[in-house]
């Protein structure tokens, strides 16, 4: 859904799907609870009551925001809205760490906000924001016979757009997205929702410079599986990933995908970005010196060895072989006659 140069981003001036405004929408959309209750993935026990009302800030439409537990097996995130990208979440990343323990010893705090949507597996349920709480409690969920739930808040949420501004501002506001992640994320609406932009507009409604938004283009290059082999995204930042793109196109950017994914295939993880790009450093051949010269006779035997010192600067070494002394006395002529002496 592109939007039109001078919308604004962040606010509630862009159009919803259907190309129209509804800033002031009488009454609210509920959901049934009675069908909640019959649906895979929901624990009745934990259902919440009449639910809270919101507004959506894209289509402005009022909808109720109803608390339920999920079984997190039944949950998915769609790449396409939000912009974390699942696959660089690590059990051992100590945020996630932190955030598991924090759910187990003092509940979960903060629902995701899920809408009704079936994802690629048969999930019913689309996690919109907080998809590390939803990993935190997958992996909790393996080691429990009786499972652990995913406390959640479900809404009517049927448009994108809402579904996009809503997850892209949770990001902001909570665990950062790794630069590349935003990288991404910038990229893809760049392909969407901004094909109609120029970069300067890009750059306003990012709120952004316009050299950041090109630096976050280019980033976006940098491939997937390069990332992945670091042990937490956020470790790359945004001159390091420009750095480490570079590496690699100057390895040969497609032998160096095929190096990575040999790599992540023997489960190797780098700490830093320093430590990966010198599996990829080019070493190039060493020059052929300049220096000796050698003079050789008719027969390739040596005459004369001429050497640069090394260290000083317009000196040189001559040794020369098998001269006599009328050859050296020449040899003195003519080098007399280049001193002008």
């Amino acid at each position: 859904m592109p939007i039109k140069p001078g919308s604004k981003a962040r606010g509630v001036d862009i159009t919803s799907s259907s190309g129209e405004r509804q800033s002031k929408v009488s009454g609210t959309t509920p959901l049934d609870s009675k069908a909640l209750k019959t649906k895979p993935g929901v624990r009745p026990s934990m259902l919440g009551g009449a639910g809270r009302p919101y507004t959506l800030p894209i289509t402005g439409k009022n909808i109720l925001l109803q608390s339920v537990a999920l079984d997190p097996k039944h949950t998915w995130v769609n790449p396409r809205i939000n912009p974390r990208d699942q696959d660089l979440l690590r059990e051992n990343d100590p945020s996630i760490t932190k955030l598991r323990s924090s759910m187990v010893s003092e509940s979960q705090r903060d629902p995701v906000l899920v809408r009704k949507n079936t994802g690629p597996n048969g999930e019913e349920y689309e996690v919109i924001y907080g998809s590390r709480r939803r990993f935190a409690a997958l992996l909790e969920d393996k080691t429990r016979v009786d499972g652990f739930n995913l406390m959640a808040e479900i809404g009517d949420i049927t448009d994108d757009a809402d579904a996009i501004r809503l997850a892209r501002s949770e990001n902001n506001d909570r665990e950062n997205l790794s630069p590349w992640e935003r990288a991404m994320d910038i990229f893809r609406l760049c392909e969407d929702t901004y094909a109609n932009c120029t970069m300067d507009q890009i750059a306003e409604l990012e709120g952004i410079g316009r050299a950041t938004v090109a630096a976050y283009k280019r980033l976006a290059a940098l491939p997937k599986v390069a990332v992945s082999l670091l042990e937490n995204p956020n470790v790359l930042s945004r001159q390091d990933g420009l750095a480490l793109l570079k590496t690699l196109e100057q390895y040969g950017l497609e032998k160096a995908i095929a190096q990575c994914e040999r790599m992540a295939g023997e489960g190797k993880t780098f700490a830093d970005t320093k430590k990966l790009r010198a599996c990829f450093r080019v070493v190039e051949a060493p020059k052929a010196s300049a220096w000796p010269k050698v003079i050789t006779r008719k027969d390739g035997s040596a005459f004369a060895k001429v050497n640069a010192i090394r260290g000083s600067k317009d000196k040189y070494k001559i040794d020369l072989v098998g001269i006599d002394s009328e050859t050296i006395s020449e040899i003195i002529s003519v080098l007399k006659s280049k001193s002008n002496g």
